[in-house]
């Protein structure tokens, strides 16, 4: 991320950050032209936070603090900044080990940043926050999925350690590209 821009991450607990979240979810959806509906869509939005809550998930939204921030930027609030993206983390099923215990498992949801965010670093940093609260909250393995045209959000995901994967569920999106990362210590 340049030097000249801050940025701050935070969970989304307030009911006006949830509201932002709301119209970032909204943004990303309309950016992806694709009916999430097999994804029980419009009941994550009107029951947010839900699986993404404490203590098993997480709803973080970044800001960006910098004074210099675009005169007109939305939803700009007094000393809290541009929002300019956000990330969600939510349990996943676990899945039984070879000595008959469980592996503890996440999936990474929403990643998002608003056009002119994007190429400043905001996107990695808030996949590195939602990793450091993945580990932190005790998973082992993280999941996540994404569109054989995002290749900008797939080398992302490599750069950071994603593996390809055999699907976890069933899409109905031809190509959905699957990865994951082992956390360990």
């Amino acid at each position: 991320m340049p030097h000249n821009r801050s940025l701050a991450i935070s969970q989304a607990s307030t009911p006006q950050d949830i509201e932002h979240v709301k119209a970032l979810f909204a943004e990303y959806t309309t950016s992806l032209a694709l009916d999430l509906s097999f994804q029980n869509y419009s009941s994550e939005v009107a029951n947010l936070p839900g699986a993404y809550a404490p203590p098993s998930g997480a709803l973080f939204i970044a800001r960006s603090t910098d004074p210099a921030s675009p005169p007109g930027a939305r939803n700009v609030e007094e000393g809290q900044g541009e929002v300019v993206g956000c990330i969600a983390l939510r349990p996943l099923p676990s899945t039984p080990r070879s000595n008959s215990s469980l592996t503890a498992i996440c999936e990474i949801k929403r990643l998002y940043v608003r056009p002119a965010g994007r190429g400043l670093g905001i996107g990695r940093a808030l996949v590195e926050r939602v990793l450091l609260e993945a580990r932190a909250l005790g998973y082992e393995k993280v999941k996540l999925d994404t569109l054989p045209s995002m290749q900008s959000a797939i080398r992302l995901y490599e750069g950071l350690g994603f593996r390809r994967a055999g699907k976890y569920y069933e899409s109905p999106v031809q190509g959905t590209v699957f990865l994951e990362m082992e956390l360990g210590d």
